[in-house]
């Protein structure tokens, strides 16, 4: 479909036209000639004016608009459509994240989360939970530094490496893991074990298989 937007070009050729017209109307002498260049000029010059306009009254009406899509992310409304979008998990999540467990990210493509107060994925999280057995946690040794697979924002803000590094950490200062001696991985406090870890995040071992 045919943009009929009005453009820069829209309004700047009539204006120029216009006072190439009014111009060399000005140095004539008044004859019908004179009147008929003076009336062309003034025609160039309201086409001007009503595409200035109504340009500028579209770039105000879209700024307007972005304004009010940014406002409206901060409201309760788009957190409940947000809500809206959720499955199951991610509701469980949420009612989680009430506790301060897992932290709810709205964006455009629906919501995103994080392991409460770190930069841990829950995804990444649930990835380690799940590759982890009954004694230790999967390893931070099998993630590389540079690689994003677990981006799920895809920002680049944080690698897979550093990601596992700090949900170790978390899972050691909430009493959940200990760290192992040399190159052995972190083994599970007594009483805890990945199932444990996953029904506290509002996880299940099927929730990210997709």
């Amino acid at each position: 479909m045919e943009d009929r937007t009005p453009q820069a070009h829209h309004w700047v050729l009539p204006l120029m036209v216009g006072a190439v017209l009014y111009v060399w109307a000005s140095s004539q002498e008044p004859t019908s000639f004179y009147t008929i260049m003076t009336a062309l000029s003034g025609i160039f010059f309201l086409w001007f004016l009503l595409n200035f306009f109504h340009q500028f009254i579209l770039i105000i009406g879209d700024l307007w608009e972005r304004v009010r899509l940014v406002n409206f992310k901060f409201t309760q409304n788009h957190l409940a459509e947000t809500i809206g979008r959720m499955t199951e998990y991610q509701v469980k999540a949420l009612r989680a994240g009430r506790g301060g467990i897992v932290e709810i990210i709205p964006t455009d493509s629906g919501p995103v989360e994080k392991v409460y107060g770190t930069e841990v994925y829950l995804y990444t999280a649930w990835y380690i939970l799940t590759h982890s057995d009954e004694y230790h946690v999967y390893p931070i040794n099998r993630f590389q530094s540079g690689t994003y697979h677990m981006d799920v924002m895809g920002d680049h803000s944080i690698d897979d490496y550093n990601q596992a590094r700090n949900f170790h950490t978390w899972l050691y200062q909430n009493g959940i893991g200990t760290w192992g001696r040399g190159n052995t991985s972190m083994s599970w406090v007594d009483g805890w074990s990945p199932l444990k870890v996953m029904a506290g995040l509002g996880l299940d071992r099927e929730t990210y298989e997709d």
